[in-house]
């Protein structure tokens, strides 16, 4: 599973925090944010947000 961290080494930006305020700035990022509503053939609409979904 990737992670934040391993990709801010990837980049070069976890050793150099000047760096990596000047890419924010630059580069563009973009949150997606999804909520899954059927999982194979169960719809999952008609459950509460009370915590995590888990099936």
């Amino acid at each position: 599973m990737p992670t934040s961290s391993g990709l801010l080494t990837r980049l070069g930006l976890a050793t150099s925090p000047g760096l990596a305020a000047r890419r924010t700035e630059s580069v563009p990022a973009h949150l997606v944010v999804f909520d899954v509503m059927v999982l194979g053939a169960d719809s999952l609409s008609e459950w509460l947000y009370t915590g995590e979904r888990r099936h």
